[in-house]
């Protein structure tokens, strides 16, 4: 039996990871992923958020996914989906038909709509809470706030009144 010689180059026993396949197919896995799993998947390394960065640019930690919102899929999930006969239609499409369009459903968010802040909240410290009019995760709110955050100005439309501590001094007369 005539056997080739291993090349000294050649190491069998190294285990190969994302990071070491050739950057044309990391530009291609990034074309595929949408901002949000784009993000996620640039936060990993620096490599790979450099290609982020040049792919999708910033993407706010507000930024949602297209796809079903809350109550499409209440009322995907409320009774039995009835497709609509039409002339043609085989199987293959008919299972294309009861996909909900966009997104299916996510382990991190569930049925609600994907945003990125909900995606990446456990990489954050314990005592970190996300304000949705400042779009930015900081303290939580003091005891006696109200439990949802609000504009608190016109003015000031990146103002949170329920994060914002009062610091206006009591001025006497």
């Amino acid at each position: 039996m005539d056997v080739e010689p291993v090349p000294i180059t050649h190491q069998p026993g190294v285990a190969l990871t994302l990071s070491d396949i050739p950057a044309e197919l990391h530009y291609t896995i990034f074309d595929f992923l949408d901002p949000i799993d784009s993000a996620c998947l640039g936060l990993t390394c620096m490599r790979f958020y450099s290609i982020h960065r040049q792919l999708h640019g910033k993407v706010s930690l507000g930024a949602r996914r297209e796809g079903p919102n809350d109550m499409e899929w209440v009322w995907r999930h409320a009774g039995p989906f009835v497709a609509s006969t039409s002339s043609g239609s085989g199987k293959h499409n008919a299972l294309a038909v009861l996909s909900p369009r966009g997104q299916v459903y996510c382990r991190k968010c569930r049925t609600a709509r994907c945003e990125l802040h909900k995606h990446i909240k456990e990489w954050f410290a314990d005592g970190q809470e996300y304000c949705e009019v400042s779009q930015k995760f900081g303290r939580p709110a003091e005891d006696g706030a109200k439990p949802v955050c609000y504009r608190s100005s016109p003015r000031h439309p990146h103002r949170c009144g329920r994060h914002t501590r009062q610091q206006r001094a009591v001025r006497l007369a």
